[in-house]
Order: structure tokens, then sequence, then C-alpha cells
């Protein structure tokens, strides 16, 4: 045998022994990271989650439990020595929007060179998204060292749940990247929340204001603004919609005026978001975009940043197979209203069919009032989550509200049930996957007919339904999707 034949063979034998060596070493990051979320999220199906859990043996209330917490959290901050007490924090609490302004914040401190941390909850298709520098995720290897050090340091504590460990690694992380800038957002309500240990943040921000999480937050709108507008703090400078109830307005003054701190109510206006280049056509957007603006301009930042605005699950429009998708993650009555709604006004004279999953926390038959409203036909779907509600279930609560404007419910309506497959019981593996592609493939063959209107498939009711279909979109093809989406570094991949 020559010996330049040896040196192929034996340069090739080296390249495949690099390549097997660097395989197993991404698997071994992938699994170590995936065992890390395992401990920090641990078993949520029993676990509450909630910011606001009375201790079990212990009757402490829930202003005892976050003041413990409140000062564990600002003892660390404190000890962390540098940039991190330099760092300008903007706060967002509010029920809907929350995720979108954070975006334009953050995008705008991003695009005007600053370094800007970003704190957000829930994520779509992987955990690093909660914890970013600038566009970039934290990697795995990091969630594996900062996850590690939250959980010997913050086990032990009774009131530690998931949210906190969370809190715990964005402080040290944002820390060791010396950012400038903190986007932080809150995960439930704002009075009582993890993230409510920053004394003087550079602005509040206020999103919008409807009925979620009413167990924890209470029942009202009042009392849930009251609970959002514990955020609010001394000499602070606090934005939101003019939009709001005057209820909620009227609560958010007092306590500007308890605290001395400044309110500026913003007017919605397309020609601002036009002046800005946005794109927005739902008027949600164009609330979120103005109250964002203002935000920024109160920070000396540039607004020409907010056109670098990304966030997936949020009216986001996909064409696959000559269908229209549009994919929302809105989960709550007036969200849900407000979503169907504006599709209907964006596509008239189109058929609009919706794929309706919901959690069971959720005030599920507001969200159906809506979705038996507005479209054309409805499909019931479950996400994967542990939480989700069954196929099943959602047609039995359709069966005891009024279904209006003729609408087409697959599954319990004669007219068409004959080609549907029956609603499922609860299942492991969801049904999304299964009902996209039924219902994509009944679209392209109705589109290709020319006979009847053009369809517009809508998936809503849910953040884990909308990121399992986005998902399932990238499977069936992924150049729908840029190099540096979200879903390419989804969890459920290696």
């Amino acid at each position: 045998m020559s010996g330049l034949l040896l040196f192929v063979i034996s340069t090739v034998m080296s390249l495949s022994r690099s390549k097997y060596i660097k395989r197993n070493h991404i698997l071994s990051i992938h699994s170590a990271y995936l065992e890390t979320l395992s401990l920090l999220f641990g078993d949520l199906s029993k676990k509450n989650p909630s910011r606001h859990t009375i201790i079990p043996g212990k009757e402490k209330t829930t202003n005892e439990i976050f003041e413990e917490r409140k000062s564990f959290f600002q003892n660390k901050f404190n000890s962390l020595n540098g940039c991190l007490k330099n760092a300008k924090i903007i706060h967002i609490a509010g029920t809907k929007g929350k995720g979108s302004t954070v975006e334009y914040i953050a995008s705008s401190i991003r695009k005007a060179g600053k370094r800007v941390g970003v704190f957000t909850s829930p994520h779509i298709h992987t955990a690093r998204e909660r914890l970013k520098i600038g566009k970039e995720l934290i990697s795995k290897e990091k969630v594996i060292r900062l996850g590690n050090k939250a959980l010997d340091e913050m086990e032990s504590l009774s009131w530690t749940v998931f949210f906190d460990l969370l809190v715990h690694m964005a402080m040290n992380y944002f820390s060791e990247e010396s950012v400038e800038y903190i986007v932080l957002e809150t995960g439930i309500g704002g009075r009582y929340d993890s993230t409510n240990f920053i004394d003087n943040p550079v602005a509040v921000v206020l999103t919008s204001i409807s009925l979620d999480h009413q167990a924890i937050l209470g029942d009202t709108l009042e009392e849930i603004a009251w609970q959002k507008a514990g955020i609010i703090k001394a000499n602070s400078h606090v934005f939101t919609s003019e939009n709001q109830p005057k209820s909620v307005l009227d609560i958010f003054s007092k306590q500007c005026n308890e605290l001395n701190a400044t309110l500026h109510i913003i007017k919605s206006s397309r020609e601002l978001t036009s002046s800005l280049h946005l794109s927005t056509p739902y008027d949600v957007q164009v609330q979120n975009a103005c109250v964002a603006a203002a935000a920024i301009n109160h920070l000396d930042i540039p607004t020409n940043g907010m056109t670098d605005f990304y966030w997936p699950c949020r009216m986001e429009t996909f064409r696959i197979n000559e269908t229209t998708v549009v994919l929302d993650g809105c989960h709550n009555g007036d969200s849900v209203n407000a979503f169907l709604q504006s599709l209907k006004e964006i596509y008239k004279n189109h058929e609009i069919i919706v794929l309706f999953g919901a959690g069971m926390e959720k005030c599920v038959d507001d969200m159906l009032k809506a979705v038996l409203h507005y479209p054309d036909q409805v499909v019931m779907i479950q996400s994967k989550h542990f939480r989700s509600v069954s196929e099943e279930d959602l047609i039995n609560k359709c069966k005891l509200l009024p279904i209006v404007n003729n609408v087409i419910v697959r599954g319990i309506d004669s007219r068409t049930d004959i080609d549907f497959p029956k609603p499922k019981q609860k299942t492991n593996d969801g049904t999304i996957s299964e009902r996209l592609k039924w219902i994509l493939e009944y679209t392209r063959e109705k589109n290709k007919s020319g006979n009847s209107k053009k369809c517009i498939v809508s998936v809503c009711g849910s953040l884990f339904a909308a990121a399992e279909a986005r998902e399932e979109l990238y499977k069936i093809n992924p150049n729908l999707f840029s190099e540096d989406d979200w879903v390419r570094q989804s969890d459920s991949f290696v």
C-alpha cells in the first residue's frame, strides 16, 4: 500500500474519530443540560410553582413569605459587586403584552450598542430563552453551572420554587456578563413576585391588565391591577396605556401618588408605529409598541432598534401548502377575543379555522365564548404539557356554551364529523401534530378546488399549543425559519 494511500486512510479515520468525539461531547452536554433542567423545574405536575405558595405546616402569610424571599434576593443582588449594582433596570408587569414589550425595549437597547440582560418567562422552545444577553441565549454549559449553583444555595430554603432558581441564575449570569441594562419581566403578578426586590428601577412598565391567574391574583380587574402595581417604586417613572380600564388606571394613579412616582399614560397611535416602521396590524400590537416607545424615549435610547423586534407566537404568520397559518399564544378570554376579532377583520372574505388548546388553570369558558363566536370552524387540540385540557373535555365544555354565527365545531357538528377523527381523551403525546397535519391537508385540498374562500388556520388558547404547532411547522418545512430561530435550538432536539 502506498504511503499516500496510508496517509489518506489515516486522515479520514482521524477526522471520523474527531466527528464522533465531537458528537458524543454534544450529546453529553445536552444530557447534562436536560438533567439540570429536570432538577431546576422539578416535578411541576406535583409541585405548585406559584410564588405565592403557603408553606405546608407553617402558617405564614403571603407577605411573610415574600419578605423572606425579597430579603434573600436583595442580599444576593448586593453581594454581586461591580456593574450589576450600576445596571439600569426596567421592570415590567402586566397580564398581556409583557413579552412583546420586553423585546421592543431590549432590541432598542442592544441596537444602541449597550449590553443588555433580558429575563423573561415562560419559554417557547427552550428554557434558555429565559436568560439572554442581547439576542444571544444563555449557553447550555452556563445553564448547567449556574443552575447547579442556584440549587446548591437555594434548595434547602423552604419557599424555593423553580422561578426563584431562575432569578438566582439570572443575577449571576448578568453579573458575569457585565450588563449595562436589565429588562426584567415579572412571573405572576408583581407585588409578591420573586423579581420584586428592585428598589430603584429606571422605568416601570405596566402592560394591559385583564383576568388571569384569578386563584392567585384575585377575581376582579381591580385586585389584579393592585397586584401588578406592586412593582411601582418611590420616585419611579411608570408607563402604561390609555387603553387600560378606568378602574385600573385609578389604582395605578393611587399607587404612584402614594410613592411620589410619575405616571405616564400613553396614547395608542398607528401614526406613531407607522413612523417607527413597525408592522402592527393588530390593535394590541399598537398599544404595546407605543408604551414601549415611551419607555425607550425616557431612557434616552433611540427607538430605531424597535424594528429588530423578534417574538415568536405573537400574531406570527406562516405560509405553507398555500395556506396561511397564524400562531398566537393568547391564553385568556380578553386576549383570545381581541386576537380573533382582529383576525376576522384582517382576513375578510376568508374561511377562518381555529385550532384551540388550553391549560387547566386558565379561563377556558371565557376563551371558548370567543372561539365559538368569530371563526368559521373550530378544531380542539391538546398540547403535551401536563396542565393541558383534553380535546374531549373541551368538546364537553362547548356543549354547554352558545355557538354563535353558525360556527362549525369539529367533534360535535354532524355537518362535518363524518370526515373528522373522534376527539381524544388526555394523552401524554398531545394531539397537535396529528391535528395540524390533518387540517393542512384539508385546507390544501379546499384551497386547490377554487370553489370556496381561501382558508386561514390559527392556533391559539395556549402558548404551549402555539409553540408545539411552531415546532411541527419546522418539521414540515425548516426553510420557513431563519438560521438563528429559537425553534432550531428547541430542548426537544439535540
